[in-house]
């Protein structure tokens, strides 16, 4: 039969994307319909494509994209993995921002990135030196609240 070849290679394809979409969605911690209402589409519509069921039309693509914060040749090519992906829309939203921002806030929102930054420059190193005895493996350590000091009873 004529066509079978690359129809199974279409489909292939189809449920690619429809992965690519759906792992993206997970990636930014959306659920199908969250995603979906920011695509101005049906959470089944979209379901169905992320199952890879549906081929979208080139509108639709364009609304995907734009629901995961990504381009269209981002969802369509054999690229980077969904992971990659978020931290191009994440730096895409982050420029969004510093547009929007006045030339002192975006001077302010530097600063504090710097100051995140040299933060976890400094605990990294922390955190290789901590060792459980008996052990040469490092032992994860969360930095968190110091805990609470028991009162005294109250006489």
């Amino acid at each position: 039969m004529a066509g079978t070849k690359y129809d199974k290679a279409f489909r292939d394809y189809l449920r690619d994307v429809g992965g690519k979409i759906r792992s993206l969605r997970d990636e930014l911690g959306l659920t199908t319909e969250q995603a979906a209402e920011r695509a101005g589409m049906s959470a089944g519509y979209f379901g169905i494509v992320e199952r890879g069921v549906k081929q979208p039309s080139l509108q639709s693509l364009f609304r995907f994209a734009e629901a995961l914060g990504v381009e269209v040749a981002d969802l369509v090519t054999v690229g980077p993995a969904a992971p990659q992906l978020v931290a191009k829309s994440r730096h895409r939203q982050v420029d969004q921002l510093l547009d929007q921002a006045t030339p002192a806030e975006a001077k302010a929102i530097a600063n504090c990135a710097k100051a995140i930054l040299a933060l976890r420059e400094q605990w990294e190193p922390r955190k290789a030196e901590i060792k459980a005895p008996g052990s040469s493996a490092p032992v994860p350590v969360v930095p968190g609240p110091r805990p609470k000091r028991a009162r005294r009873p109250s006489a």
